[in-house]
């Protein structure tokens, strides 16, 4: 995501269209979004289980939508963000991030 918003920036200034800039700003502060998230997840941190979960449930009614517009490629979307969902919820994930306790 970072590269393609320092792309578009790049193709925005050379045809001078301020949107493509603009857009490409959104596209690059999302994708160190992406990364500090990522970083969150490696560490352990609670805070990204719960942005990882969040996102999930938000791509999974996206991709419920897009597929009840016709857009049936988003079908492989919404069994990724599923088994993402699901494995955010296993206990020795859930365990990981603090969100609670394994029994022994």
């Amino acid at each position: 995501m970072i590269f393609t918003g320092a792309g578009g920036i790049a193709v925005g200034a050379t045809l001078d269209i301020p949107f493509i800039g603009v857009t490409s700003g959104v596209i690059i502060a999302l994708g160190i979004a992406a990364l500090v998230v990522a970083r969150g997840l490696v560490k352990g941190k609670g805070w990204a289980w719960i942005a990882t979960v969040i996102l999930s449930i938000i791509s999974i009614f996206v991709s419920i939508i897009a597929i009840a517009s016709g857009n049936f490629v988003s079908i492989i979307k919404l069994l990724i963000s599923g088994v993402i969902l699901y494995y955010m919820y296993r206990s020795e994930v859930k365990a990981y991030f603090g969100r609670t306790s394994i029994a022994t």
